[in-house]
């Protein structure tokens, strides 16, 4: 902009550590899940699981604001036929659950 900030957006890709960080997250979740509800055979380690990808039609996504060299970035999964976005692992937990 006639400022000299950004605002754009920026898709995550598969191996950059952000995704990683939130399959993990989401993976551990699921596994503790699936155990409470006792569909797990084997008493397994949710930290030892996480997603290889994302649901079907699900990115995640870096918004990134402001100055250029020192940008404020938030993340975001977007995907939900609803066309809600979630701005954190924790705060997709119940929609994994639901899938």
């Amino acid at each position: 902009d006639d400022r000299g900030e950004i605002d754009y957006m920026a898709k995550i890709t598969v191996e950059k550590p952000r995704s990683l960080y939130w399959r993990k997250k989401i993976g551990a979740f699921l596994t503790h899940y699936l155990k409470s509800m006792d569909l797990s055979r084997e008493d397994r380690n949710p930290l030892a699981y996480h997603l290889a990808h994302f649901p079907s039609n699900y990115r995640l996504y870096e918004h990134r604001t402001g100055n250029p060299h020192d940008p404020t970035i938030h993340t975001y999964l977007y995907g939900s036929r609803n066309g809600y976005r979630f701005r954190s692992p924790e705060e997709f937990y119940p929609h994994a659950a639901w899938l």
